[in-house]
């Protein structure tokens, strides 16, 4: 891919998690035989009849152009769902290849088995009408609802959408199912997973995803929920809104920006050690209106909390932070940066009695080895 730096090739092989061997990549796209079938009828979808539509390929070439400018081609195929679609469990773990799966029936296959059922987002339209969908996720309260406007023909038009993004490591392959992205004329914008004809915005759209799933930087398996904007027949803008593990964190990581470096260093021994930790190197990308809920489902999908305290007392995202863990009876370690920094008695008041009380300054090895043993107690 033409301007592509070093740091972002590395995150896109961070994200797929496709490794150096010779193991296949299949991208799986709906059936070009075959009718779609929908439950959801609107003014604006579908918009293709076929199995596969329109914006199927254009998903599937944008999904190739990134796999490609990070992989060997030789080890990436196109396959349709109709090639796949007959055979059994036992038969797909032998092909043992890495699989990209987009597109309705063929996402609806694979996210139906008990691999892809378990993790912390999933679509329901259990009890809703005709028109309705819902995203739940763990530790939000309110489900998503897909939202509509009043069309031109006096049927209703989805104008907000959701898309869920799921990465799983089954049986010893990588299984990517991008689920949910309907035919929206994606060519007409930008796409949270694509490019453009202009490589200078490609790049950005390519760019923002990563700054927006920067929490799982330290994750291998996860789902990631994006909210679509649609107007008419185009999307206008995506946001994502979710980025949680598979699996519980192990730790979320609260800290102020002072201490940066320092919370840096434990974080890589804790990945080192087989940690999985929530930590925003940066304030969190938090959506208007919709941050509390979204900092809260980060912390009640973490097992325990650690809070850095460095000089003075804590800062206003910690408070936050900090509360909310408190409110949901989370264990609250406390990591100090440094002896000679007094704690602030309000640190004391967030930790569970019980919970750990360290010092990086004291002995960095034990340190650090008492709280990875802590971490994974179960």
């Amino acid at each position: 891919m033409i301007g592509v730096s070093v740091e972002l090739v590395d995150q896109i092989k961070r994200f797929f998690d496709f490794g150096d061997r010779t193991i296949g990549i299949s991208l799986i796209l709906p059936s070009v035989k075959q009718n779609r079938n929908v439950s959801l009828t609107c003014e604006n979808y579908p918009r293709f009849h076929e199995g596969m539509s329109t914006d199927d390929v254009l998903s599937a070439l944008r999904v190739f152009h990134l796999l490609a400018s990070v992989y060997d081609n030789g080890r990436i195929e196109i396959l349709s769902h109709e090639s796949t679609q007959k055979l059994t469990q036992d038969q797909r773990d032998s092909l043992g290849r890495h699989q990209v799966i987009i597109g309705g029936p063929p996402t609806n296959t694979f996210t139906a088995s008990p691999d892809l059922t378990s993790g912390p987002i999933r679509f329901s339209d259990k009890g809703l009408g005709i028109d309705k969908r819902q995203v739940m996720v763990a530790g939000v309260e309110q489900p998503y609802e897909i939202e509509f406007v009043d069309g031109e023909n006096g049927q209703k038009c989805i104008s907000t959408d959701y898309c869920v993004v799921s990465k799983k490591r089954v049986r010893g392959r990588v299984i990517i199912v991008i689920a949910g992205l309907r035919a929206y004329g994606q060519w007409s914008s930008g796409t949270f997973l694509g490019t453009q004809d202009r490589v200078d915005s490609s790049l950005v759209e390519i760019e923002k995803f990563f700054e927006q799933i920067q929490s799982l930087h330290y994750i291998h398996d996860f789902q990631i929920l994006v909210r679509v904007d649609v107007v008419r027949m185009a999307l206008s803008g995506w946001q994502v809104i979710h980025a949680l593990p598979w699996e519980p964190f192990d730790a979320f990581i609260s800290y102020k920006k002072e201490d940066t470096e320092e919370v840096r260093n434990v974080v890589d021994e804790l990945y080192k050690r087989g940690l999985s930790v929530f930590w925003a190197e940066a304030d969190p990308v938090l959506p208007q209106g919709d941050g509390e809920g979204q900092l809260a489902s980060y912390i009640k999908n973490s097992r325990r909390v650690l809070a850095f305290a460095g000089h003075g007392p804590p800062s206003n995202w910690q408070n936050r932070e900090l509360s909310i863990a408190k409110a949901q009876g989370c264990e609250i370690a406390l990591v100090r940066i440094s002896d000679r920094d007094p704690l602030d008695a309000a640190y004391r008041f967030y930790q569970k009695a019980g919970a750990m009380d360290l010092c990086l300054d004291r002995n960095w090895n034990v340190t650090l080895a008492a709280l990875a043993v802590w971490l994974l107690r179960r």
